[in-house]
């Protein structure tokens, strides 16, 4: 079976219609197809289309056949050009969900782009990326004008032990990535990284900031965060004060400077969070955690998050109070590997013990709502921001869409 590792949604509308390549006049041809031109049927239309005129003369069969023959192979391959564009047709109403897969008995490894249609009873995929190991990150970049080949839609995703790469969304025919990123280089113009790779670099964390789209920060196994600008192609900054395997690395959606950073606990030191201020190069607020983080989320109005972890608990810090947590509760029996934030105060969480948990955390204390039993592992969750309390959610047990108490 395949196992879902990663997922986040592409708001609904934001996809090219059809992908890159494929030519204007078929698309147009496409359309003047649904609609028939209306004829006016003379007695002179109905005698040339039937060929009446030459009824009367004896015809060769051979040719008959032959003509006959030749139009419908003409017609069949017409519906078949037909039915590839309806195939790669993204509607202005389908949801868009990238979603990490693998299956490591086949050794197979990749990103796959599901559409869910608006009536929600049909979701399939629409195309797939082939990665060179398990995927753990994936970023969405909703980039207009970006310098990166024109390309607007673009996914970002790291695999363990391997280089970040870049993949146009509006490209069906993979070949290479956009960009891809090992240690302090990177690679553009459509190129694979040729630089043997340094699995000390790999990196565990991506954060674009969308206030400042040019920008994406990444967090590395060598405890490093990196700033990178994607409209030069170069690093700009790299930071070092981390302890452990960066974890977490996520900008906050209304500060356009204040960036998260997280590391695993390594040798004698403690896991930590560390908020700073980017953009003038100074801490905002630090501070230990008993155990490892696995997921960490802003909430919209980028005053509050949300931190899961290994032993199951889940907490709520606020970035202008950092020392103590506004609450933390065990959400999971084991480690807690996921969180969703959905609205006015709902969230979701799904753990190693195989449940997806939604919670109220309006009040002092979050209380579950309802919880889910799954057939596995849960590995990650998103709410899909078009439809109304419908999570995405992946894991050992593959990827289901459900409806959440909201």
């Amino acid at each position: 079976m395949q196992m879902h590792s990663t997922c986040v949604w592409v708001p609904r509308g934001h996809l090219s219609n059809y992908p890159k390549g494929i030519a204007e006049d078929d698309i147009d041809d496409k359309s003047a197809s649904n609609k028939p031109a209306k004829r006016v049927l003379t007695g002179d239309y109905i005698t040339d289309k039937y060929n009446m005129a030459d009824y009367d003369n004896e015809g060769n069969d051979d040719d008959f056949r032959r003509e006959f023959s030749d139009d419908y192979d003409k017609n069949m391959a017409e519906d078949d050009d037909e039915s590839s564009l309806e195939e790669l047709l993204v509607a202005d109403s389908d949801s868009i969900l990238l979603t990490g897969v693998f299956n490591t008995v086949e050794s197979e490894f990749g990103l796959n782009v599901m559409i869910m249609e608006k009536s929600l009873d049909n979701s399939f995929v629409h195309d797939d990326v082939m990665l060179p190991q398990i995927p753990i990150t994936t970023e969405y970049l909703d980039f207009i004008g970006s310098p990166l080949q024109g390309a607007q839609n673009i996914v970002a995703v790291s695999c363990i032990g391997d280089q970040l790469e870049l993949w146009d969304l509006d490209c069906t025919d993979h070949v290479d990535p956009l960009v891809s990123f090992s240690g302090d280089i990177i690679t553009t113009n459509g190129e694979r990284n040729e630089v043997s790779f340094d699995e000390t670099k790999s990196i565990m964390s991506v954060g674009w900031n969308s206030l400042q789209k040019n920008i994406l920060a990444t967090g590395s196994s060598d405890h490093k965060i990196r700033f990178w600008d994607l409209a030069t192609s170069k690093l700009e900054m790299t930071l070092n004060h981390l302890t452990g395997k960066a974890q977490v690395c996520s900008w906050c959606p209304t500060n356009i400077g204040m960036l998260a950073t997280g590391c695993f606990s390594e040798d004698e030191n403690k896991a930590s969070i560390t908020v700073l201020d980017a953009m003038n190069k100074t801490t905002v607020g630090s501070y230990f955690v008993e155990n490892d983080m696995n997921d960490f989320k802003w909430n919209n109005d980028g005053v509050i998050f949300l931190t899961t972890f290994e032993n199951g608990t889940v907490e709520l810090r606020d970035v202008r109070k950092l020392a103590n947590p506004v609450w933390s509760f065990s959400a999971h029996t084991k480690a807690c590997t996921t969180v969703s934030i959905y609205t006015n105060g709902v969230f979701a969480t799904g753990g190693e013990d195989g449940y997806l948990r939604t919670w109220d955390g309006k009040s002092n204390m979050p209380f579950v709502l309802e919880q889910k039993k799954l057939n596995g592992d849960v590995l990650c969750s998103a709410y899909c921001p078009d439809t109304s309390s419908l999570i995405a959610v992946g894991g050992e047990f593959g990827l289901k869409f459900l409806r959440t108490a909201n």
